[in-house]
């Protein structure tokens, strides 16, 4: 979809327009279902910059590439930043006035796939035609299409290759933010502030070590943390390999959105299964919410079970970031997803919520020797 972004939607204190990928939504109906159906972009215009990695401007050539982005990737439109896709519109009596931004946003969609509206943010709605002369069309993915990791969030990564299956439950797309933060790698989904007391109880230098009872939340700082108090990674016991498998709640049948449903039920049953049929009990789960502007994050990492305990009964309700949050926060504004230790060399080949007897999805992550 050709999309073109008023200024009126900039901030009245920079005059510039800040949103992420997923704020673009397209409903419609497909996939063999009759109900609308929600799809979040999926990709759009490389309009990324970001001071720190010198990319500050927006060149002509860039603007002319569809990338598939980070579902957590930040972008501001403005009119020096993003020059090449801003509009000039006539104020009528000779001059010039701004109009905003035009650009390209991309959405992963059932072939027999009926858009009904286009929405953006909070308020903003298009609605498609419909008639004779409409000439919407599905289209493949175009030469121009590419991919980019500019966020500052941890992407997926695996010891080999990786993949995500289609959930349970009739859903069609697997939301590129699920299959971003699901892989083997230790990397915390946000950085912790080493100086808060909460957050240095369980953490040894830049690692949060977890232990027997790690179990907190704390309210994100805003703004670019000191690099000596960013709190980075997990601490790993010697011997195993961590899986992170990210969790958001996209349709209530889908197979994500029972396992944040009951979470406080039936936590014995959250578990990984390699090829040899063993199974990995989460011993680990995190959530974060956007609520009025401040980013609250709760955190479960329960690594010493594995030795002292029973792993597939030591996860807890959350406490803070409750699921009802999440759900009213919505995709774009909250973060949920499970943490395991599984053995070197194995390969998962599924994820299970909910009763043992059902709501598997498939996967495939090597794990690294």
């Amino acid at each position: 979809c050709r999309v073109a972004v008023n200024q009126s939607a900039a901030h009245e204190k920079d005059n510039t327009i800040r949103f992420r990928l997923p704020q673009f939504r397209l409903i419609g109906v497909g996939g063999g279902r009759s109900e609308p159906r929600v799809y979040l972009a999926a990709g759009m215009t490389d309009l990324y910059i970001n001071d720190k990695h010198l990319f500050t401007e927006v060149t002509p050539e860039q603007s002319t590439r569809l990338v598939r982005f980070d579902s957590q990737t930040n972008f501001i439109l403005s009119p020096v930043n993003t020059r090449p896709v801003h509009l000039q519109v006539s104020d009528g009596s000779g001059g010039a006035r701004t109009g905003g931004y035009e650009f390209d946003v991309a959405f992963e969609v059932p072939d027999d796939f009926e858009p009904s509206y286009l929405e953006f943010k909070r308020g903003a709605r298009f609605t498609f035609p419909r008639g004779d002369d409409d000439s919407l069309y599905l289209a493949d993915s175009p030469d121009y299409a590419s991919s980019a990791m500019g966020g500052g969030t941890v992407q997926a990564r695996s010891g080999g290759g990786s993949s995500v299956g289609q959930a349970p439950g009739g859903r069609v797309h697997v939301a590129n933010a699920v299959t971003e933060r699901t892989g083997v790698f230790t990397e915390l989904p946000v950085a912790l502030d080493m100086s808060s007391p909460i957050v240095s109880r369980w953490t040894s230098g830049n690692r949060l070590r977890g232990g027997d009872g790690c179990h907190f939340s704390v309210v994100l700082p805003q703004g670019d943390l000191d690099p000596a108090l960013r709190v980075t990674e997990f601490t790993v016991p010697a011997g195993k390999k961590m899986l992170q498998v990210g969790a958001e709640r996209l349709q209530a049948e889908s197979m994500y959105g029972r396992a944040l449903s009951f979470a406080t039920r039936v936590m014995a049953q959250i578990f990984v299964r390699d090829s040899s049929g063993k199974e990995y009990f989460a011993i680990g789960q995190y959530a974060a919410v956007d609520i009025g502007g401040q980013v609250t994050f709760e955190i479960q990492y329960y690594p010493d079970v594995l030795v002292t305990g029973m792993p597939e009964r030591c996860l807890k309700p959350l406490k803070t970031v409750k699921a009802s949050m999440l759900r009213s926060a919505g995709r774009e504004n909250s973060k949920f997803g499970y943490i395991f230790l599984v053995d070197p060399g194995v390969t998962i080949v599924s994820f299970h919520a909910g009763a043992r007897s059902g709501n598997s999805q498939p996967l495939n992550l090597e794990v690294g020797p």
